[in-house]
């Protein structure tokens, strides 16, 4: 069998043989070289030393070319004022690398983005840890569409904790110990960011688009202190202390979609003097120590699909010109006392429509003297004055439900039981 089997196994042999002879067999002219890429030319990155980036401008490190640069341990200054990396060119990429930057409480900037207050843009800087310094963690107010990412800051005792110029994007830092956590300018992008424990959370300029960002604990501000035009979604304001501890605090043109505001020293929502056309709906103001909801400044706001709970003044303050619809507020007033209400209307041109007050002083209550406010298909329940309504208001009757059923009535009806 093994001897009937060579004749096939030589004419394999022979065809590998064959094969193997096709080409040559000398190698090319010239020196060998390698067919792989080095490192720097996988990732071209420079390392962040004293030869690579040395003492200038006041830092310990001064990056003078664009291109990517990574620390490889972390940055310790000790000298009082100065900058950990100063930035004097446009394109520059920071990788933190996961390790620190310490400020022990005398360095100026952590890192600061400036070439004699001229535009660099293009920054990023990401994955690390800022701590302790004197002024900023990250001072790019200079520098427009720049990216902070992964940054964690803390204990910055005499400056902003992230600020970036126009147009910049913030994702998942956070920001603790510092005067002001985040400052934003103007239509800045922020995602996922923590403020903890800062004098104030968070300061959006015009135009900001914030998302699953949270302020908590704030010593001397707001959570979020917003300016015109800018919307916010899925925010939290938690704790915020003093006298101007409001959960959030914003200018006109303002949207507020399913925000939360519990246990603020202030008003869960405020609307800053002279605002205009805020918008808040689908938000929840709980356990705040003023009003929940406070609209009385300025005119032309909308308060819909809102909850309003247990906040020690009113439920929903409300000023000129509004509609409020679609609104529960329940349990309010049960500090302040009994001049409180679930919705108290203190100006004119305002629609009350379709909410559902309960267990409020009064239920819903409006000025003497004002004119032109209309109140319909609201119902009150286990209020001691349902409603207050003197001349000035049109409204719907006032039908008293009994226990079951009852006849159909006027659709424009304002319910009590």
């Amino acid at each position: 069998m093994n001897i009937r089997r060579l004749p096939a196994l030589g004419l394999a042999f022979g065809m590998i043989v064959s094969a193997a002879s096709a080409g040559p067999l000398d190698p090319p002219a010239g020196p060998i070289t390698s067919t792989f890429k080095t490192l720097t030319e996988v990732e071209p990155r420079i390392a962040i030393n004293a030869v690579n980036t040395p003492t200038g401008g006041g830092a310990k490190h001064l990056i003078s070319a664009s291109g990517s640069y990574y620390l490889t341990g972390n940055i310790v200054v000790t000298t009082n004022g100065q900058i950990g990396i100063r930035v004097v060119a446009p394109n520059v990429t920071i990788d933190l690398n996961g390790f620190a930057m310490i400020g022990n409480g005398v360095g100026g900037d952590a890192i600061q983005i400036d070439d004699g207050f001229t535009d660099l843009p293009g920054i990023v800087v990401r994955n690390g840890t800022i701590r302790n310094w004197f002024k900023e963690g990250v001072d790019a107010f200079w520098s427009k569409n720049c990216r902070i990412e992964s940054v964690t800051v803390n204990d910055c005792s005499n400056g902003w904790g992230l600020i970036a110029g126009n147009g910049s994007v913030f994702t998942n830092c956070t920001v603790s110990g510092c005067p002001i956590g985040f400052v934003a300018t103007r239509g800045s992008t922020l995602r996922d960011c923590t403020a903890i424990g800062n004098a104030l959370g968070f300061q959006i300029g015009e135009g900001g688009t914030v998302s699953g960002c949270s302020a908590t604990g704030s010593t001397a501000g707001p959570g979020f202190q917003v300016f015109n035009g800018s919307t916010l979604t899925n925010c939290s304001s938690y704790d915020n202390r003093g006298a101007t501890g409001y959960g959030f605090e914003v200018a006109s043109g303002v949207n507020l979609v399913s925000c939360t505001a519990h246990t603020n020293d202030q008003d869960g929502f405020r609307v800053q003097a002279n605002s205009t056309n805020v918008s808040i709906t689908n938000c929840n103001a709980n356990s705040n120590r003023g009003s929940g909801i406070h609209v009385s400044a300025g005119s032309g706001h909308r308060v819909e699909g809102n909850t309003s709970s247990r906040n020690n003044g009113n439920g929903i303050v409300v000023g000129t010109g509004c509609l409020i619809r679609n609104n529960t507020s329940e349990n309010n007033g049960t500090v302040v006392g009994a001049n409180t209400a679930a919705i108290i209307v203190s100006g004119s041109y305002n629609r009350i429509d379709g909410n559902n007050v309960m267990a409020s002083a009064f239920g819903i209550t409006v000025a003497n003297g004002l004119i032109n406010n209309t109140a319909i298909r609201n119902t009150a329940t286990l209020c001691t004055t349902p409603y207050n309504f003197p001349a000035g208001v049109s409204y719907g009757a006032i039908n008293n439900l009994p226990s079951g059923s009852f006849a159909d009535t006027n659709s424009f009806a304002n319910l009590r039981f």
